[in-house]
């Protein structure tokens, strides 16, 4: 009986520890990052992205509530190795109470108009020029017949170059990227809750599930499904790599 027992508590065990390889091929919620949700609740989530590199990685969000009744986020981010074991990289934490105080209820949403859903990445706004990118997130380029290039990441902020920098090249990629993923954002009416996740992520919060998720409700929102943060998340990490390029650009 008693060897019953043992296997049985070396079984569940084993179910715990393992989770990951079985049940997250069940949930790949698709996506330039390729999610797979692998455990979703209020105050823990657990999910694991293909990266740029090539690479998967694993992110643990969990939320604990402090003396003072303020939000503690904390995120582990994960290598899973090719022996598909975990080696920890980072953990991150950050007063999700304070930050989200910080966003308005009444953020204002863009005026979205449909004719600018429909331009193609590149379209002429002058008789010797050329233009695209996002409207909607304001990350754009502009570029003149004599080489001139103009990258534009948000109200004022903008950098004269050239075409043939390599730099402004990656930039231009970037920004013509957010524009093919934007019609799902629109399509979910989210463009106000991106707003405010964009918002916060420029104000020095990391993006995160549990973030999104919080924003959400701070705006009166009910939760998002799993498909549809990851929509989220997608999005504002195209923003974030387009600012980065834009950085970049000398």
């Amino acid at each position: 009986m008693k060897k019953i027992i043992y296997l049985l508590v070396i079984v569940f065990t084993f179910s715990i520890i393992t989770p990951s390889i079985t049940f997250a091929k069940n949930n790949n919620l698709g996506g330039d990052n390729n999610f797979e949700i692998i455990y979703d609740s209020e105050n823990l989530v657990i999910y694991q992205i293909i990266e740029a590199d090539g690479n998967v990685y694993e992110y643990v969000e969990s939320v604990t509530i402090l003396n003072n009744g303020d939000e503690m986020l904390y995120q582990e981010k994960y290598l899973i190795t090719i022996k598909e074991e975990k080696q920890l990289l980072e953990i991150n934490k950050w007063n999700i109470t304070k930050f989200l105080k910080n966003v308005s209820a009444n953020m204002s949403q863009n005026l979205i108009d449909q004719k600018i859903l429909d331009e193609q990445p590149e379209h002429s706004i002058f008789s010797n020029s050329k233009s695209g990118g996002s409207y909607i997130a304001d990350v754009r380029w502009i570029e003149y017949s004599s080489g001139t290039a103009y990258a534009i990441a948000g109200g004022t902020k903008s950098k004269s170059t050239t075409t043939t920098t390599w730099q402004y090249r990656d930039f231009k990629s970037a920004a013509n990227a957010i524009v093919s993923a934007e019609k799902d954002i629109v399509s979910l009416g989210m463009i106000g809750l991106v707003d405010a996740v964009i918002a916060a992520v420029k104000g020095g919060e990391l993006l995160s599930w549990t973030l999104i998720k919080k924003v959400a409700g701070q705006l009166g929102k009910a939760v998002p499904i799993a498909g549809t943060i990851a929509t989220i998340y997608n999005y504002v990490s195209l923003y974030n790599k387009a600012q980065d390029a834009y950085n970049n650009i000398p």
